[in-house]
């Protein structure tokens, strides 16, 4: 009699075994989401221990946060080159800047000695009038202005310019 309770006893363990082993195949991955699982029994967390499905889902996981951490990598490099074109913009912006008021200084002092040597003409006067307001014009552009209207201002003011000097060099009687 004792043999064959040894022998039941063998047989419950190898019933209990590939009800264990079966479970465990049988579970998947998304079966063994631990949020899904909190109130799991312990042969359902077991056989996911078993089956490899935790396993497979960390792993799973890792993937995605590898991925997630090159975008974040690849975003952060986009930054940088996108602010460090911003600077070279910025720098490209204030060197125009300081060209366009040097150059209005100029015109201004050109202008300023042709008004001094040629103050009771009142011909002279109105042209170096109109040449200053095309400097102030071409000072309040913005610095983003399109460079054929720069030009156009820079061609206009300097055109005032050689009219007041032909102006000026040419006796009137």
């Amino acid at each position: 009699m004792q043999f064959t309770s040894r022998m039941g006893q063998v047989k419950v363990a190898v019933v209990t075994l590939a009800l264990l082993g079966l479970g465990g195949c049988a579970v998947d991955k998304a079966g063994c989401d631990p949020a899904a699982v909190k109130n799991a029994g312990i042969f359902t967390k077991v056989s996911c221990d078993f089956s490899g499905s935790y396993q497979a889902r960390a792993d799973d996981k890792k993937t995605e946060l590898d991925e997630v951490t090159r975008q974040r990598d690849l975003l952060q490099d986009s930054v940088k080159q996108l602010d460090n074109e911003n600077r070279r913009l910025s720098e490209g912006i204030i060197l125009k800047r300081a060209e366009r008021d040097r150059l209005t200084r100029s015109l201004n002092s050109t202008l300023d000695a042709i008004a001094q040597e040629n103050a009771k003409n009142k011909a002279v006067m109105g042209q170096v009038d109109k040449a200053k307001a095309e400097v102030e014009r071409l000072s309040k552009l913005p610095d983003n202005a399109n460079p054929a209207v720069l030009q156009a201002r820079i061609k206009a003011v300097n055109a005032e310019i050689v009219n007041l000097r032909k102006q000026v060099s040419t006796p009137t009687f």
